[in-house]
């Protein structure tokens, strides 16, 4: 079964594929790196699925069924400056990431919750089976 994911959004971000509901991933050699290890962040990049920017208005991406993704925000286009929704994995401990509505999320892409506005690169999920 395919997942179809329908997403409306301006800014820049990617979605990533979770090994678990923890927000754990694999690393290049299979192993599971938990949120805030050491090198959750490029083991987390590594496993992107997909990438938007903000010309990627509407777009629609097919991803496979089953499986558990979640969304990060690459700041200035910067690794270093990648903001996950799990609180550990994120260098400055702040949540960058809010549910603003339906199936609506908002990022906040300053250091240390900036302006806590979460208006910085908003995004709209839609599923559809396949």
């Amino acid at each position: 079964m395919r997942e179809v994911l329908n997403f409306v959004s301006r800014g820049a971000r990617s979605e990533y594929k979770l090994a678990d509901v923890s927000g754990a991933v694999r690393d290049s050699f299979g192993a599971l790196i938990a949120p805030g290890e050491e090198g959750y962040t490029e083991a987390a990049l590594a496993q992107s699925v997909v990438q938007f920017d903000e010309n990627d208005n509407g777009l629609t991406v097919a991803l496979e069924g089953g499986a558990l993704y979640a969304p990060y925000l690459l700041a200035d286009g910067q690794d270093e400056n990648a903001y996950f929704p799990f609180l550990e994995a994120n260098t400055d401990g702040v949540d960058h990431l809010r549910l603003l509505g339906d199936n609506t999320f908002g990022f906040e892409d300053l250091p240390n919750g900036g302006d806590f506005s979460y208006d910085d690169f908003v995004f709209q999920v839609n599923f559809i089976s396949l």
